[in-house]
């Protein structure tokens, strides 16, 4: 038997893309957020990222904080000939969010004939940045005793529009208030006070402060990276990996997101 054999008969993870898409993607749709965005962020890293997996990148990050990446990622998709809904809506809240409404508009037009329902089953439980009239307050309001938990809430984005609408039906997502976002530099005091601390509460708490931290001030970028340089756990490894892609440093960029993806299996494997 080959090493190769070897090693894919120890449990380990396989080399086909396609699999290794499938996976992903399966973990995606079942609420594994930072395990999907790592295994699609290793996957483009390889260029093993092609077609309707762009849109799933894009959705990973998106779910898990990195609304710029995911319209870069959206954009791709849509470039390529893409034509999943959700593409156009996560454009649309990038828009939204760097203040260009005429871009808002065009991408909120394409979504014109999705029904309210459709609309809110894309969004599963996101903050919405953009307007969006067709979402009425009941529309808006928690989720429906009806909605399938096998999906973890999220909507099935490789669904035609008249097959999110089937499946939309009877659900629907919480409006949350406009928030007063604290500065980066606040946000990375915070964080480093936390990871002080050693609980592990706080210590979950400090790596969300951080990539919130990037999103709100990309210049405080070679900072994080200093701060959890020697963090090992899957969320700070997302983090670096974020934080390096900001300063263009690709390869230590694509080697956090393998390891941070590496640790989640690890992980998922110990609990089975």
């Amino acid at each position: 038997m080959s090493p190769r054999a070897e090693t894919r008969g120890a449990g380990a993870r396989p080399d086909d893309p396609e699999t290794a898409v499938r996976m992903a993607r399966l973990h995606l749709r079942t609420g594994a957020l930072l395990l999907a965005r790592a295994e699609f962020e290793a996957l483009a890293a390889r260029g093993d990222l092609t077609g309707a997996a762009s849109v799933d990148l894009a959705e990973a990050r998106w779910r898990t904080g990195d609304l710029e990446g995911a319209a870069e990622a959206a954009a791709t998709y849509l470039a390529g000939g893409g034509e999943l809904p959700i593409a156009r809506l996560i454009l649309a809240e990038a828009e939204a969010a760097a203040g260009r409404r005429d871009g808002t508009e065009d991408h909120r037009a394409e979504l014109a004939a999705l029904s309210p329902d459709a609309l809110a089953g894309l969004f599963a439980g996101m903050p919405h940045r953009a307007h969006w009239p067709s979402l009425t307050a009941s529309t808006l309001a928690s989720e429906g005793a009806d909605q399938e938990p096998s999906i973890a809430g999220l909507a099935d984005t490789t669904a035609s529009p008249p097959a999110i609408e089937r499946r939309a039906r009877g659900r629907s997502t919480r409006r949350q208030a406009p928030a007063t976002f604290p500065s980066g530099n606040d946000l990375l005091t915070e964080a480093r006070d936390d990871m002080r601390s050693g609980e592990p509460d706080r210590m979950a708490a400090a790596f969300d402060r951080l990539a919130l931290a990037l999103r709100m001030d990309p210049a405080i970028a070679p900072r994080v990276v200093d701060l959890v340089t020697r963090r090992q756990e899957p969320a700070a490894l997302l983090v670096r990996g974020d934080a390096f892609r900001i300063l263009g440093r690709v390869l230590e960029a694509e080697a956090a997101y393998a390891a941070a993806a590496a640790e989640l299996e690890r992980q998922l494997h110990r609990r089975i």
